[in-house]
């Protein structure tokens, strides 16, 4: 049975049925405020609820979860000192967002204040508050520098239209929600075999966050099949994100508890779980802020 959901900021919350092994990593999350601290901008078409640090802190505890890494909202544009706030945590860490003509000593700044890396967006996601995806060609050398890696937010489509950029990219990579393939994509359909081989063949390191490619909900039945190849193909390379505060989606925002319950009825396997939520995150994210301790 499943344990008393617990009001969590905008959020019920309740753990998932199985407890996560120790170390256990959410690698894909925002935050927003408070905003008496760190107001919204005006006129912003989509307007986020307040869900800050301190409560993403709770939701962590709440489900088991030790670690977690904050993705730049765009709602703030350019302005990452909402996230940088939260990172000071030192169970945090920060993925940026800057503009492409970002300077060097802001990056090193960024990198000092627990930012492992820049987000890079293009096809649905680009407008205010975006780096294009495209500059990753100039910043890659310069976040390889600085043991930074570079976070993708693109769709499938747009991910393999940007193929020898991304197989040339001399830092890390990781593609936000599983590369977006197209809903009703199989996983023997060409895009999605080529996506899985692009991610194989560059090391890249992919996020399983089902529910904004699916129509099924919430159980998104119409994702497992991919979940299925892309951990048969490169079981090393995955890493796993709840996506809190689920931006946009209202009342269709998952219980994060039953997001990692599909995880693990989708995965079935100890040891990768492990690998998920342990192993493969602290290999990226603790190892480039031990590099950072260098610099």
């Amino acid at each position: 049975m499943r344990t008393a959901a617990k009001r969590i900021g905008p959020f019920d919350v309740t753990p998932p049925r199985r407890a996560l092994p120790a170390g256990a990593w959410d690698c894909h999350a925002h935050c927003f405020g408070p905003f008496d601290r760190f107001p919204l901008p005006a006129g912003l078409a989509r307007q986020p609820i307040e869900a800050h640090g301190v409560q993403y802190l709770e939701m962590l505890d709440h489900v088991g979860l030790t670690n977690g890494v904050l993705v730049h909202g765009s709602a703030y544009r350019f302005d990452n000192s909402c996230t940088i706030d939260a990172v000071k945590n030192p169970r945090l860490v920060g993925i940026a967002v800057v503009e492409p003509t970002v300077t060097d000593d802001e990056l090193r700044d960024l990198r000092q204040s627990g930012v492992l890396g820049l987000r890079f967006s293009h096809g649905k996601s680009p407008g205010p508050g975006s780096l294009p995806l495209a500059a990753l060609e100039s910043l890659g050398p310069r976040l390889a520098e600085l043991g930074m890696q570079a976070h993708v937010w693109a769709d499938c489509a747009d991910v393999l239209a940007h193929e020898k950029l991304l197989r040339g990219a001399p830092c890390p990579l990781v593609i936000d929600h599983m590369g977006m393939p197209a809903r009703g994509m199989g996983p023997r359909d060409g895009p999605f075999q080529a996506l899985v081989e692009l991610i194989e063949e560059t090391g890249a390191i992919v996020k399983l966050t089902p529910h904004r490619i699916s129509d099924d909900w919430p159980e998104a039945k119409d994702v497992r099949p991919l979940h299925e190849a892309i951990c048969a193909r490169v079981p090393d390379q995955l890493i796993w994100g709840s996506d809190w505060p689920f931006l946009g989606m209202k009342e269709l925002a998952p219980d994060v508890g039953q997001r990692l319950d599909l995880l693990s009825a989708w995965t079935q396997d100890d040891d990768l779980m492990n690998k998920i939520l342990v192993k493969t995150p602290a290999r990226l994210f603790e190892t480039a802020l031990s590099m950072g301790e260098c610099t």
